[in-house]
């Protein structure tokens, strides 16, 4: 008998003292409408929506560690749910239909989960936050938004970003601007399926340093697949498929692109513009309208072991750069393998065959600082001329 009263009190010391039992409520069965649940809930309390329409309003304001769970079919329709000055809100399993704004609308609120749930045919984003930190947003449907799919950046002001979002295993159609826009500190996209967006599949802005984005799969964007305004980003194993603009575009400095497969857009495969100390390697790149990669008006980069085929203009194209291009295959170019136009880079054990001029051509100089060439594999260039 004493051994398990210091059991029970040994259980009871190791739970935290800020955990929250609450009690479970139903609707309509305990309360006739899910906002008539919220305003009785207290915190920790869990509310199960059953299934059906609720054309209802609904303000999840002040409350903590409260959650809204929907049975199947259970569903929002032609409104706005929000929630603001909340924590530890969760929201899974419900339908947002035809809201007349945004379908979720997060504002200061920290660690709020959203999960399995499906919006769709919204007349603003399907789900915009401010000024909320810790987001887990993940295996969710977006779908025929008229804005951006998951918008965590407010036109590029600091003040009113988040931080430290997670946004995962979600699968995001149809979006008439970005599919999924970012800006604050430390955010992880990974693994969401983005097809046909109007604008850029995810759109990193300049705000949003230490961005990971990987394991992605975007195809069908009407501009670029992935671009990075950010500082400090990785952008890793992502696949890229029919982008009408670049499929990667970098123009934050200290960036790592590594792993990703790009194919079939209609200008650069990868663009490194304006973005210094850059490393861009393993990728694969094919069916590039223009440049597999053009890397341009940066210094200190690093292009290494990317495969590159079938781009009807150059394979890589460099200029007013300084960096190291080192073990790249390309293959059957429209235009070059290699274009060179500036000096100050080494070009060291490159494989490229099968371009339709010449495989390394280096425009008239001088350069300045001249341009070294060592144990690349090569039919034809301009160098010896």
């Amino acid at each position: 008998m004493r051994g398990s009263i210091v059991l029970v009190a040994l259980i009871l010391i190791a739970i935290p003292a800020t955990t929250v039992f609450g009690k479970t409520v139903q609707v309509p069965k305990d309360h006739e409408s899910i906002q008539d649940a919220v305003d009785a809930a207290a915190n920790g309390d869990k509310i199960l929506v059953k299934g059906g329409v609720y054309a209802e309003l609904i303000e999840v304001v002040g409350r903590h560690d409260l959650t809204i769970q929907g049975a199947k079919g259970a569903t929002i329709l032609g409104n706005v749910f929000s929630i603001e000055n909340s924590t530890g809100i969760t929201i899974t399993g419900l339908t947002f239909d035809r809201s007349i704004s945004t379908g979720i609308l997060i504002r200061d609120s920290d660690e709020v989960t959203i999960t399995r749930c499906r919006i769709s045919n919204t007349t603003d984003d399907g789900i915009d936050a401010m000024r909320s930190d810790g987001l887990r947003i993940e295996k969710n449907v977006l779908e025929n938004i008229d804005e951006d799919g998951i918008d965590l950046n407010y036109d590029g002001d600091l003040q009113e970003a988040c931080d430290g979002a997670v946004i995962r295993k979600n699968r995001i159609t149809a979006t008439d601007s970005d599919a999924i826009e970012i800006s604050g500190e430390n955010h992880a996209v990974t693994k969401n399926i983005i097809v046909d967006s109007h604008s850029d599949g995810i759109a990193i802005q300049d705000t949003a340093p230490n961005a990971l984005v990987s394991g992605n799969r975007i195809d069908d964007c009407a501009d670029n697949g992935i671009i990075t305004r950010g500082p400090w980003a990785r952008i890793s194993k992502n696949r890229i498929h029919e982008a009408e603009n670049d499929g990667i575009s970098v123009r934050g400095d200290d960036t790592t692109v590594d792993k990703n497969r790009v194919s079939d857009c209609e200008d650069d495969g990868i663009e490194i513009w304006e973005a210094d100390r850059c490393t861009c390697v393993k990728n694969r790149v094919s069916l590039i309208a223009e440049q597999g990669l053009q890397v341009e008006v940066t210094t200190d980069s690093f292009i290494a072991k990317n495969r590159v085929k079938d781009c009807r203009d150059n394979g890589i194209y460099v200029d007013l750069v300084t960096g190291r291009f080192e073990k790249n295959r390309i293959q059957n170019s429209g235009h070059c393998g290699f274009f060179v136009n500036c000096g100050g880079c080494e070009y060291v054990k490159n494989s490229i065959q099968g371009s339709f001029e010449y495989d390394i051509y280096e425009a008239p100089g001088p350069f300045a600082v001249p341009n070294v060439y060592e144990k690349n594999r090569y039919g034809t260039s301009n160098l010896d001329d």
